[in-house]
């Protein structure tokens, strides 16, 4: 697994995907209760990533952050 460490904080580069598969768990779910418990934690990660300024789709880095393994 990947790091990627933007000042204190430290990210994984599979958090868009994670974000992803609660989306995809919710639209299965058939309790509105959990999955909106899905979206909320699919939401939170996007928050965390437009926070922290993960990379983008495309795979570039911004400048700010310093990837190590």
């Amino acid at each position: 697994m990947h790091l990627i460490h933007v000042g204190n904080a430290v990210v994984t580069k599979n958090t868009r995907e994670v974000a992803a598969t609660l989306l995809k768990l919710a639209k299965t779910s058939s309790d509105p209760a959990v999955a909106a418990g899905f979206i909320e934690r699919a939401a939170d990660l996007k928050e965390r990533i437009d926070d922290e300024g993960l990379p983008k789709a495309d795979g570039n880095l911004p400048p700010s952050i310093i990837q190590r393994q």
